[in-house]
C-alpha cells in the first residue's frame, strides 16, 4: 500500500486538484480572478465563440504540456470535433489553434448548462486555464513599441498635418486594427 501512495504521490508531487465548478471554498485571489474573467466573459456577450475569443484574447491558457499530451490533445480534437462535423478549411491549423479550439470545447459545452459569465469563468479555472503573464507582458512591450513608433511619425509630422492625414499616414506605414477585447 505504502509503494502505491509514494508511486502516485510523487507522480503528482506539486499539483494541486483544482477546486470543483460548484465549489463555494475559494481563497480571495481565486474569487477575484473568477470575477476579472466573468467581467471579460460578461463582456463579450453570448456568443460562445465570442467568449472563447475573449478569454483567449485576455491571455488565459493552461500550464505548459508534454508532446504527448498536445498529440492527445490535437488527435482527440480532430478524432471528435472535426473529422465528421467540420470541414477542413476550419481545422486547427497551429498548436495556438489547437489551444484555443480546446478551450472554445469547453466554452461551447459549459454554456449549453449553464451560460452565467460567473459560472463560466468558475468552469475555466477549474480546467486549469490561468492568466498568462508573459504572454500578457510580451503584447504589452509590442504595444509600446508601436505606440512610440507612432508617436515619432506624428512629432515629424507637419504642423498642418490633419487627424485624417495622420491616420492614412499610420495605415501607409502599416498599422492596422487587429482583433480587441472590449
Amino acid at each position: 500500500m505504502k509503494a502505491i501512495e509514494e508511486l502516485i504521490c510523487s507522480k503528482y508531487k506539486g499539483v494541486v486538484a483544482p477546486a470543483p465548478a460548484n465549489s463555494k471554498a475559494c481563497s480571495p485571489l481565486v474569487q477575484q480572478s473568477i470575477f476579472q474573467l466573468a467581467s471579460i466573459i460578461k463582456s463579450a456577450g453570448s456568443d460562445p465563440s465570442d467568449i472563447t475569443t475573449a478569454i483567449w484574447a485576455a491571455h488565459y491558457r493552461k500550464p505548459e504540456r508534454s508532446a504527448d499530451e498536445i498529440t492527445d490533445l490535437t488527435m482527440n480534437i480532430i478524432g471528435n470535433h472535426c473529422m465528421d462535423f467540420l470541414p477542413t478549411d476550419v481545422w486547427p491549423e497551429t498548436l495556438d489553434g489547437v489551444f484555443q479550439f480546446e478551450l472554445g470545447v469547453l466554452v461551447d459545452e459549459f454554456y449549453s448548462v449553464n451560460p452565467l459569465p460567473g459560472k463560466i469563468a468558475k468552469a475555466v479555472l477549474a480546467a486549469g486555464y490561468r492568466l498568462n503573464e508573459s504572454i500578457a507582458a510580451q503584447r504589452a512591450t509590442e504595444r509600446d513599441i508601436a505606440v512610440d513608433e507612432m508617436h515619432v511619425m506624428y512629432v515629424n509630422a507637419p504642423d498642418t498635418t490633419s487627424v485624417r492625414q495622420y491616420l492614412e499616414m499610420l495605415y501607409d506605414a502599416g498599422y492596422r486594427k487587429g482583433v480587441t477585447n472590449g
